[in-house]
C-alpha cells in the first residue's frame, strides 16, 4: 500500500493585488486576478489545508493586506490550529491592523527589507524602506515577532557586511535569504540576477552561528 502523503506546509499567493511594482517581483503584482477567490472560497480552502493535515501557512501576494478580508482568511487557518505566517512589503501598516493582526493569533510577520536605503527604494518604490522599518519597529513594540526576507541580487549581495550591521539593531527575530529568480517583472526591468552563491553561503555559515537571530538562505 503506497504511503499517504501529508502537506506539512505550503506557501499561499492570495493575490495580486499590490501597491507596488517592484523590479525582481516574480509574480509581477499590481493588479488582482480577474478570478481570485472569494471570502468563502478562501475559507474552504483553509478547511482544506487542515483536513490534509497542513500544519503551518505563509500568506503572500501581491500584497496581503490589499485584500479587505485578509483578518477573515487569517482567522480561518489559525482557528484550525495552522500556525501562519504574512509576507509583506511593509507599506500599508496602520493601528488598526495591527490589532487585528493580534487578534487572528498570526504566528510572525515577515517584512521585505533588501538592502540599504538607496538601493532598496531603487528596487521597490521611494520611501519604501522607511515604511518597512517603521513597521518591523511597530510589530515588534505590539509583541507580534517579526522577520526580515531580503531578495537577493548581483547589486545587493555586494552590500551583505553592511546592511547586517543595520539589521542587529532592529527587533527581529530571524532574517532569510532567497535569490531573485529571472521571471516575472525581474525577466523585463533589467535586473542583474546573478551574483555569488557560494560568497553567500560563506557570509551565513560565518555570520549565523554568533547572529542575535537566525540566518537563513532559503529556497526562493
Amino acid at each position: 500500500m503506497a504511503e499517504k502523503f501529508i502537506l506539512s506546509s505550503c506557501v499561499w499567493e492570495l493575490t495580486l493585488a499590490c501597491c507596488f511594482s517592484c523590479k525582481y517581483c516574480g509574480s509581477s503584482g499590481g493588479r488582482a486576478r480577474k478570478d481570485e477567490l472569494s471570502t468563502g472560497e478562501c475559507v474552504d480552502v483553509a478547511r482544506q489545508l487542515h483536513e490534509l493535515g497542513c500544519r503551518r501557512v505563509s500568506l503572500i501576494g501581491g500584497e496581503v493586506f490589499m485584500r479587505r478580508d485578509w483578518e477573515a482568511i487569517v482567522k480561518a487557518l489559525t482557528s484550525r490550529g495552522i500556525k501562519t505566517c504574512i509576507i509583506t512589503n511593509g507599506w500599508l501598516f496602520s493601528r488598526e491592523n495591527i490589532r487585528a493582526l493580534k487578534n487572528t493569533g498570526i504566528e510572525s510577520v515577515a517584512v521585505s527589507l533588501d538592502s540599504p536605503r538607496q538601493v532598496h527604494d531603487r528596487y521597490r518604490q521611494k520611501g519604501s524602506f522607511a515604511r518597512a522599518v517603521k513597521a518591523i519597529r511597530e510589530l515588534s513594540e505590539n509583541q507580534i515577532p517579526v522577520t526580515v526576507i531580503s531578495t537577493l541580487n548581483h547589486e545587493n549581495t555586494k552590500m551583505l557586511p553592511k546592511f547586517y550591521d543595520f539589521l542587529k539593531r532592529l527587533p527581529i527575530r530571524a532574517w532569510q535569504l532567497q535569490a531573485c529568480s529571472p521571471m516575472g517583472n525581474a525577466a523585463i526591468s533589467g535586473v542583474d540576477h546573478r551574483f555569488d552563491f557560494v560568497g553567500v553561503l560563506r557570509f551565513v555559515r560565518e555570520q549565523a552561528p554568533k547572529s542575535p537571530f537566525p540566518i537563513y538562505a532559503a529556497d526562493n
